[in-house]
């Protein structure tokens, strides 16, 4: 009885040792296959993955009684870490492959409009219905309500015109792109966001037209970031040289005023609402360069950003009251915050605050520019450091609906691990272009002008030049 009693507890201590060498392999395996640890910390892992079994094991299977129980404490801490590794590792991998696949569309949001004075709910949308033939995939927009309600679609080669019988009341309603309906109220003095309701938002998708690349050490992202009401408000080049372990950042003014790529007409930055693609191409034309790759996020993923790497240390040059303004779960929500002269800790709330204000300056959006380089760099120091490696799974899955992008797993991977690994190694260098304030015709509207921004020729010669330049470092 006795010997067969200590069989089975041999064969449970078997076992035991078994499990805790199948998860450690399966747990260095996932970190293996995530690709995004450098071989120093790596070794690390594997020693005390290796230290931890060897140690537990040689103690559980000891006669005495205290190292027996110290071992399997051991050997249990270790299965269960394992178990945790596997989990949130695995988590993370899915999560990379699902977000870093190659991207071929693009969200668009869509509005149906109806005057507000008729108090329209969802169900009443029925009978004539206009569209701007020009919007993005509208079409396809048309497709998605002619599912669900009987409409009769009407199209308008001018904006102005469709407007003008929604307001006479020639028509119920208009289906418009969000950007573009944020735009017109922001530009035309004769109408107001209150006049009108918007009944239905939805969103379509737009097949882009970017090629993935295939460039791995030395390429140019273009950073696109819109506002709360979908305009792009921040415009950027990001050019990466792993060889010389450079970033080269280029900011460009919201208002810059140039020729949209593939079409007939200029439009400034912030207003063209043709796509991602169209707006990434128009900044590669404007620098005589390729854009391998680019990134669309919000102000609110930007904020969630922040708050999720603990804040960042913001150095300003100046003293002024920032303001902000962003959309949470559909509300609008603003407020300010006091920026100070000199160093402080921000979160992200404050630091959109901090970067989105520029009519307090004599320099406006060049001295707007200045903060936001100062912002996205401190960003991308916060992430680079050791500290925040455990919180990339929580990073990434808060920003999942918060950003589009055509990087490649492949290459987000190469990049952590590096700068994981060579982060001070790292140096990141700022310019921006300048211009002259002015005013014209903005986004097809025709007989509507806005302020723009003329771009200064020489100052976009010479960030065309430093861009080639660090491509080309060695």
């Amino acid at each position: 009885m006795q010997e067969k009693k200590g069989m089975m507890e041999m064969k449970k201590k078997y076992l035991f040792t078994l499990t805790s060498i199948i998860l450690s392999i399966l747990a260095l395996g996932s970190i293996i296959k995530l690709n995004m640890i450098p071989i120093k910390y790596l070794i690390i892992i594997i020693l005390v993955l290796g230290i931890f079994l060897l140690l537990g094991n040689y103690l559980s299977y000891r006669k005495k009684r205290i190292p027996k129980v110290f071992g399997t404490i051991l050997l249990l801490g270790l299965i269960i870490g394992n178990v945790l590794i596997i989990y949130h590792v695995g988590n993370m991998n899915h999560f990379i492959d699902q977000s870093f696949k190659e991207k071929k569309q693009e969200k668009i949001k869509y509005y149906v409009v109806a005057l507000h004075t008729n108090k329209f709910k969802k169900k009443d949308i029925s009978g004539d219905l206009g569209y701007y033939e020009k919007s993005i995939n509208v079409k396809e927009g048309i497709k998605v309500l002619e599912k669900k309600y009987e409409i009769n679609d009407l199209k308008f080669d001018d904006i102005n015109n469709m407007f003008n019988k929604l307001d006479q009341e020639e028509m119920k309603f208009i289906l418009i792109e969000k950007s573009s309906f944020n735009i017109l109220m922001e530009v035309d003095s004769n109408r107001d966001e209150n006049q009108y309701d918007i009944i239905l938002e939805f969103e379509i998708t737009k097949d882009l037209k970017t090629e993935t690349s295939t460039e791995e050490e030395k390429f140019n992202i273009y950073v696109g970031g819109t506002d709360y009401v979908g305009l792009m408000d921040f415009n950027a080049v990001i050019t990466v040289n792993t060889t010389t372990h450079k970033l080269l950042l280029t900011s460009i003014p919201r208002d810059y005023y140039v020729e949209v790529h593939g079409l007939d007409y200029k439009n400034k930055l912030s207003f063209i609402t043709e796509g991602i693609d169209v707006s990434s191409n128009t900044i590669a034309d404007l620098f005589d360069t390729k854009m391998d790759y680019y990134i669309k996020i919000d102000a609110d993923s930007v904020i969630k950003l922040i708050n999720e790497i603990g804040g960042i240390e913001y150095c300003s040059d100046y003293e002024y009251n920032g303001s902000y303004s962003f959309v949470e779960n559909g509300r609008r929500k603003t407020g300010s915050y006091w920026i100070k002269k000199g160093c402080q800790h921000l979160n992200g709330y404050q630091a959109i605050a901090a970067s989105r204000t520029r009519n307090s300056f004599n320099g406006r959006d060049r001295v707007r520019q200045q903060n936001m380089q100062k912002i996205m760099i401190a960003i991308l120091q916060k992430l680079s450091s050791t500290e925040n490696i455990n919180n990339y799974e929580v990073i990434l899955g808060d920003l999942s609906d918060s950003y589009e992008t055509n990087i490649s797993k492949k290459i987000v991977t190469k990049n952590v691990k590096d700068m994981l690994n060579n982060g001070n190694k790292w140096t990141i260098e700022t310019q921006s272009v300048d211009g002259e304030d002015g005013q014209d015709t903005v986004h097809r509207f025709n007989d509507i002008t806005d302020w723009v921004m003329y771009p200064n020729e020489e100052t976009v010669e010479n960030a065309s030049k430093r861009i080639k330049e660090v491509l080309k470092e060695k």
